[in-house]
């Protein structure tokens, strides 16, 4: 597994001119994706409240713009 394949499984995109297409030994891999699915759920954040979440959005945005 490379670098650039355990970065697109957590939705990561990397523009950059590091060589990213080398295979990495097992426990390299491993300690890659624990490092990045460690980001990935760092970086999601809690989960929107399931109901009346988008009418607050709303409020929200309105009172921002002044309306």
């Amino acid at each position: 597994m490379t670098r650039k394949d355990i970065l697109k499984k957590y939705g990561f995109s990397w523009m950059s001119n590091v060589n990213l297409k080398e295979e990495l030994s097992e426990q390299a891999a491993a300690e890659f994706e624990d490092l990045i699915r460690t980001l990935a759920e760092h970086n999601r954040g809690p989960a929107p409240p399931e109901t009346g979440w988008k009418k607050r959005m709303y409020n929200q945005f309105m009172k921002g713009a002044g309306r």
